[in-house]
C-alpha cells in the first residue's frame, strides 16, 4: 500500500471514529496495521477506541506500542496519561502528561489533564498552576475554569472558586458541572439558598447527574431540610449505586432523623467515602451478631476520638456476652478505656492482637447489635478516671470553694474551624457575667488553644488554663471528675463527660452531627447531657444566652 493509500484509509477511519462508529473505525485501523504493523497513528487510535470502550489496560498497551514506534508522539502520551488516570495510576499519569507537554507545550489539554491528576493526588497548588497554564493557552477553555474551581475549593479558596465557575458558565452557560461546582462554592461561603439555585440549574440541564443530587442534598441538610436531603441522596444512589459518598451521606441523614435501623447500612460506606479511612480486612470473619461466648473478638478504632468514646460501650457489651475482647485504640485513650470492663484487653492501634475469631470496626458495633432509637444502650456511666489521677488533680486544683465549671469552646488548634467551635472573644461573655452570688471557677478542659484564643484567655479572662498538664484522656477524665458541670462545644470532651456520667451541656451548631439527632435537648446516648442548639446557622449568641439563662438555677441546685 502506498503512503497516499494509507492516508486515505486512515482518513476514512477517523471519519468513522468522529461520527462515533467505533466498530467501523477499528476495522479500518486494523486493516492499516495488517499492511503496516508499525503504523503509530493506527496504534494510537486503536488505543483511543479501547479506552472509549472501557478497556483502559489494553489502551495503555496500544499507546505504549505507538510511542515505541514514534517516541515524539505528544498526543499518544496525553491519551496514555488519561488511560493511566482511569486505572488509578495517578503519578504515572502525571509523568505521561509531562512528556506530552515537553514535546508540544502549547496545547491546553495536556496541562488541564495534568491538573486533574494533580488534583486527585491532593497536590492543589501544582494543579492550580497547571489549570492556569491551560487557561492562558486557551482563555475560552470552559473545562479548565471548571476544574480550576474544584481545585480552589480543595484549597479552601471558595470566593475564587466561585469566580472560576462563573467564568466557565460565561463561556458555556449549559455546563451542568460548572453549575453544581458553583453551588459548592456558594455553600462554602454560607450562601445556602443561592447554592440550591445553582444545583437545581445543574439538574435541569442533566437530571441524571448523581453528583448534583448529592451536592444539593448537602445544602438542604445544612438548611435543616433533612427529609428532602435524604430523598436527594437516595436519588443519587439510585442513579449511581456505587456512589460511596452519597450512600454514606444518606446513612448520616437517616441516622440524624432517628431512623437508625435504616441508617446503619449507609454508615457502613464511611470507609470508602472518606479519604484515609479504608476499612481493615482480615482472614477471620467479621462479627455481625454471631455467638461469641468463649470466642475472641478484635474491635478496632477507625474514626475520631469522640466516636471511639461513644462506641466503646459496645465492647463492654460483647464482653457481657462472654467474649474475650481485644480493643485496638490510640494510646491517648488507653487510660480511660482501661476502666471500661476488666474483660476488655486494650492494645495499641498497630499492636499484634494475637489470635482472634472475629473482628469488627468499633463504629460498626451499633449495627451488629441491631441498635434502634429505642434500644440505644445508655448506661449512666461506663468510663472513669483512675483514683491516682483523680487525687493528683484534686491537689493540683486546690481546695474547692466555689462550683467548678469545665469549659471547651473550640476543637483542636491543628484543625480548621469547621463550624463547631466558638471564638473565645465571643465565648467569654458567658464567663464575664456574675450569674450567682459567689460566682464559679471556670476551668478550661482543652489541651490546645488557637493562638488568638490563648492570648485572650490569658488576658484576665477568668478562665484557668491547665492544658499543658493534660497529656492523655486519663488526665482529662481526672480533671472532669473535679467539675460540677462541663459546658462544651461538640468535641471529644463532650463524649468523655457523657460517658463518665458528668452533667454536660453541649452547644451545637445548627446542622449538628447525626448523633445528636434533631430538635432534642437531651441525648439517648448520654443521660447526663443537655443540648443547646443554634436557632440559625452560625448563631452562637442565642446559644450562649440560653446557657446563661439556665446556669444560675443549676448552680443554685448544687446547694
Amino acid at each position: 500500500m502506498t503512503e497516499a493509500e494509507t492516508e486515505t484509509l486512515m482518513r476514512s477511519g477517523v471519519a468513522h471514529h468522529v461520527e462515533g462508529r467505533l466498530g467501523e473505525a477499528q476495522s479500518v485501523y486494523l486493516e492499516v496495521l495488517q499492511r503496516q504493523p508499525e503504523h503509530a497513528g493506527a496504534l494510537h487510535l486503536l488505543g483511543l477506541i479501547a479506552f472509549q470502550s472501557g478497556e483502559a489496560d489494553k489502551a495503555v498497551d496500544l499507546f505504549d506500542h505507538a510511542i515505541a514506534v514514534r517516541p515524539d508522539f505528544p498526543e499518544a502520551y496525553d491519551n496514555r496519561g488519561t488511560a493511566l488516570y482511569a486505572l488509578g495510576r495517578y503519578e504515572d499519569a502525571v509523568a505521561s502528561y509531562d512528556r506530552s507537554i515537553a514535546l508540544k507545550p502549547g496545547q491546553a489539554g495536556p496541562h488541564a489533564n495534568r491538573g486533574n491528576a494533580l488534583q486527585t493526588l491532593h497536590r492543589g497548588e501544582e494543579a492550580l498552576t497547571a489549570f492556569d497554564t491551560a487557561i492562558a493557552l486557551d482563555p475560552e477553555f470552559a473545562d479548565g475554569f471548571n476544574n480550576r474551581a474544584v481545585t480552589l475549593m480543595q484549597l479552601d479558596r471558595a470566593q475564587e472558586a466561585l469566580g472560576s465557575a462563573d467564568e466557565a458558565l460565561r463561556i458555556m452557560p449549559g455546563f451542568a458541572a460548572a453549575h453544581t461546582h458553583r453551588g459548592n462554592a456558594l455553600h462554602a461561603l454560607g450562601r445556602l439558598e443561592e447554592a440550591l439555585v445553582s444545583h437545581e440549574a445543574a439538574l435541569r440541564l442533566h437530571p441524571d447527574y448523581a453528583e448534583a443530587w448529592c451536592n444539593r442534598a448537602l445544602a438542604l441538610s445544612d438548611l435543616g431540610r433533612h427529609e428532602a436531603a435524604a430523598a436527594d441522596h437516595a436519588r443519587a444512589v439510585a442513579l449511581k449505586p456505587d456512589f460511596a459518598i452519597a450512600r454514606f451521606n444518606l446513612g448520616i441523614e437517616l441516622l440524624q432523623l432517628g431512623r437508625l435501623e435504616d441508617g446503619w447500612d449507609g454508615y457502613e460506606w464511611r470507609g470508602l467515602a472518606e479519604a484515609g479511612m479504608a476499612p481493615r480486612t482480615y482472614p477471620q470473619p467479621r462479627w455481625t451478631g454471631q455467638e461469641v461466648r468463649d470466642r475472641t473478638v478484635l474491635v478496632y478504632h477507625e474514626q475520631g476520638l469522640g466516636d471511639s468514646i461513644q462506641f466503646c460501650r459496645y465492647a463492654a457489651m460483647l464482653a457481657g456476652r462472654g467474649a474475650r475482647v481485644v480493643l485496638a485504640a490510640p494510646a491517648s485513650l488507653h487510660p480511660v478505656l482501661w476502666t471500661l470492663e476488666p474483660r476488655v484487653r486494650v492494645i495499641g492501634q498497630n499492636d499484634d492482637p494475637g489470635p482472634f475469631d472475629f473482628y469488627c470496626p468499633m463504629a460498626s458495633l451499633p449495627q451488629s447489635f441491631g441498635t434502634r432509637l429505642d434500644s440505644i444502650p445508655a448506661p449512666a456511666r461506663y468510663l472513669a478516671a483512675d483514683e491516682t489521677s483523680r487525687a493528683q488533680w484534686a491537689v493540683a486544683l486546690g481546695e474547692k470553694v466555689r462550683p467548678r465549671i469545665g469549659v471547651v469552646w473550640g476543637g483542636s488548634r491543628l484543625l480548621k474551624n469547621d463550624g463547631r467551635s466558638i471564638l473565645f472573644d465571643q465565648f467569654r461573655s458567658l464567663i464575664s457575667d456574675v450569674l450567682v452570688p459567689g460566682g464559679a471557677d471556670w476551668i478550661c478542659l482543652q489541651n490546645q488553644l488557637w493562638p488568638a484564643d490563648a492570648e485572650a484567655a490569658a488576658n484576665g479572662s477568668g478562665v484557668r488554663y491547665v492544658g499543658d498538664q493534660l497529656k492523655s484522656f486519663g488526665d482529662t477524665a481526672a480533671l472532669i471528675e473535679q467539675m460540677d458541670l462541663v459546658v462544651t462545644v461538640d468535641t471529644s470532651v463532650a463524649h468523655l463527660a457523657g460517658a463518665m456520667g458528668k452533667p454536660v451541656w453541649i452547644m451545637l451548631m445548627f446542622n449538628a452531627d447525626w448523633r445528636w439527632l434533631l430538635g432534642r435537648d437531651d441525648s439517648p446516648w448520654y443521660p447526663s447531657a443537655r443540648l443547646f442548639r443554634q436557632a440559625q446557622p452560625g448563631d452562637w449568641t442565642s446559644v450562649l444566652e440560653d446557657v446563661r439563662q439556665t446556669l444560675p438555677k443549676f448552680l443554685e441546685g448544687l446547694g
